[in-house]
């Protein structure tokens, strides 16, 4: 992170698509981060200097990494969902969709196979009303 942008490490698909399992010490996290607020030292989180660019997520990482904070990974358990932000130019309803979208995604998880196979079946089944 010596110029503030990551380059992807070895691993990242790995940890990504599950198939090295567990909690990884990281340089940066994105989009979904926990904090441990009974610390007794927590970065401000502002801007550190001029050299650090004006990005959120930098930020995050080089303040944490700055106050000894590590920044985890934990792909063991399934945390929550989060539904990516929206451009500014997208409808809200777009966002309600992803939303739904994400629920039956969920909700299909614990459903037998026999309802996986009809779903699967009725994408090309239309009727004529």
């Amino acid at each position: 992170m010596q110029e503030y942008y990551y380059v992807r490490s070895d691993d990242y698909l790995d940890l990504l698509e599950g198939r090295k399992v567990g909690c990884f010490p990281v340089p940066l996290v994105h989009s979904a981060v926990l904090v441990d607020i009974r610390k007794k030292v927590l970065p401000s989180y502002k801007r550190p200097n001029e050299t650090v660019p004006e990005d959120d997520i930098i930020i995050w990482a080089v303040t944490s990494r700055d106050a000894n904070i590590s920044n985890i990974i934990c792909n063991d358990l399934e945390y929550g969902y989060v539904v990516s932000p929206l451009e500014d130019e997208v409808h809200l309803y777009q966002d309600m969709n992803r939303a739904l979208n994400l629920r039956v995604e969920i909700a299909s998880k614990n459903l037998s196979n026999d309802f996986h196979t009809f779903i699967e079946c009725s994408k090309f089944r239309t009727v004529n009303i």
